[in-house]
C-alpha cells in the first residue's frame, strides 16, 4: 500500500517537472519569436534601404526594398499561438530600444506602426482579458502623451490602431476619438485610415473626409 502511494507521488512529480519544462520551452519560444520579428522590423527600417512612409498600397502595408522582411514578420505572426500578446510585448518590452523622449515609457516608431498594419492584417478574433488589459494601459498612455505633443501623428495613429485590434474604441469619449482620427485622416500619408474608419464605428461620421 505504502509502495503503491510513493509510486503514485512519485509518477504526479514526474508529471508537474514534464508540465514545468514544457512551460519553460513555450516561453524560450515566445522569446525567440519576438527577437525574431525585432531583427526583421529593424531590417526592414534600416536606414540603408529606401522606404517611402507616404505610399501606403491596398493592403496598409509599406512600399520598401524588403520583401522577404515583410513576408517574414507576417508569418512570424501568423505563426504565433497569440500574436495579439506577441505585438503587445515587443512594443512594450522592446530587445532593441528606442531612443527616450523625457520620461516617456513607450515611443510608437514607424516598425511598431508597421507591426499593428499586420497584425490588423491578421485580424485576431479572440484576445484575453490580461491581453486587452494591457493594450488599455497602453493606448492611455499614448493618449496621455499626445496631450503634451499634438504635432506626433505616429503615435495619434498608433493609438487608434490598438484601439481597432484590441477592441477598446468604448474605453474611451467617443468625441475625442473621432478628433484623433480626423486628425489622422487628413494626414494623407496615411491611407490606412479607410479600414480605421469602418474598424472604429466612424463610417456614419465621415462625409467626404477620406476621398
Amino acid at each position: 500500500m505504502f509502495e503503491t502511494k510513493v509510486e503514485e507521488f512519485e509518477g504526479k512529480m514526474q508529471q508537474i517537472e514534464n508540465q514545468t519544462e514544457d512551460n519553460l520551452k513555450s516561453v524560450k519560444a515566445l522569446e525567440l519569436k519576438e527577437n525574431q520579428i525585432e531583427v526583421q522590423i529593424k531590417d526592414l527600417f534600416d536606414e540603408e534601404k529606401e522606404f517611402d512612409i507616404s505610399n501606403m498600397d491596398d493592403q496598409f502595408s509599406i512600399t520598401i526594398d524588403g520583401t522577404s522582411e515583410e513576408i517574414g514578420i507576417l508569418d512570424n505572426l501568423r505563426e504565433s499561438s497569440d500574436p495579439a500578446k506577441l505585438v503587445l510585448d515587443i512594443i512594450l518590452n522592446p530587445t532593441i530600444p528606442l531612443p527616450k523622449k523625457g520620461d516617456k515609457a513607450v515611443i510608437i516608431d514607424e516598425g511598431w506602426i508597421y507591426l499593428l498594419e499586420q497584425l490588423m492584417i491578421i485580424s485576431p478574433n479572440i484576445i484575453k482579458s490580461c491581453v486587452r488589459d494591457e493594450a488599455l494601459k497602453l493606448a492611455c498612455e499614448l493618449k496621455a502623451n499626445m496631450k503634451e505633443n499634438t504635432e506626433n501623428s505616429l503615435e495619434a495613429l498608433g493609438f487608434l490602431l490598438i484601439l481597432s485590434i484590441y477592441g477598446l474604441v468604448n474605453y474611451f469619449d467617443e468625441d475625442e476619438v473621432f478628433k484623433i482620427f480626423a486628425y489622422v485622416a487628413s494626414a494623407a500619408e496615411y491611407k490606412i485610415a479607410v479600414k480605421l474608419c469602418r474598424t472604429l464605428g466612424f463610417a456614419n461620421k465621415v462625409s467626404g473626409m477620406l476621398i
